[in-house]
């Protein structure tokens, strides 16, 4: 957790957001990690949560679950207790849903995203690549704090217009939903 602290550290800007990859999910944040889901499990996660707890500009992406990406709890906002934002990145190999079957369903599949920095935003874009569409239920638009403010949290809003420029070599569409600005 030391080595973590350090890498955070440098060259840190709290306008800027932080990546931070972990294949399990921190419990009780996203889908596949919520109460009765089953799917968290990292090891040291109160450790893990109090370095986190400094990083409000942390956006933290995991897997493991393979929890769709338009279930209940696709991200977690954060708040006082573990201020980053946590996005669950359901699987590029298959889906897993929870619903309509209480042991949860095997679903093919590949979800992801597709992540843009510009004008002080962070676009964190919901992709179904098998089927090449965007998932309108997982379009989020954080509003990144310039590095003059004061700190506060970003705001949540409403966006209807997510870049139409992705960072990807194959043709794509921008999403036609209102997207989640957070």
């Amino acid at each position: 957790m030391s080595w973590l602290k350090d890498k955070i550290e440098e060259n840190r800007d709290p306008a800027r957001p932080v990546f931070l990859f972990l294949h399990q999910s921190l419990s009780n944040t996203v889908s596949g990690s919520l109460p009765g889901e089953g799917w968290s499990g990292v090891d040291n996660e109160g450790i893990l949560r109090k370095v986190l707890k400094d990083y409000p500009e942390g956006m933290f992406f995991n897997g493991h679950s393979h929890w769709t990406m338009d279930s209940v709890g696709n991200m977690y906002e954060g708040d006082q207790k573990l201020p980053c934002r946590v996005f669950n990145c359901a699987s590029v190999a298959y889906l897993w849903s929870g619903y309509n079957v209480v042991t949860g369903e095997h679903l093919d599949g590949s979800q992801g995203y597709m992540v843009k920095l510009c004008d002080g935003k962070l676009y964190v874009l919901g992709r179904d690549f098998a089927r090449g569409e965007w998932i309108p239920a997982a379009q989020y638009c954080i509003v990144l704090k310039e590095a003059t403010e004061p700190e506060t949290e970003s705001p949540t809003e409403e966006v209807t217009d997510a870049p139409t420029e992705v960072p990807t070599e194959a043709p794509t569409e921008a999403p036609t939903e209102a997207a989640t600005e957070t």
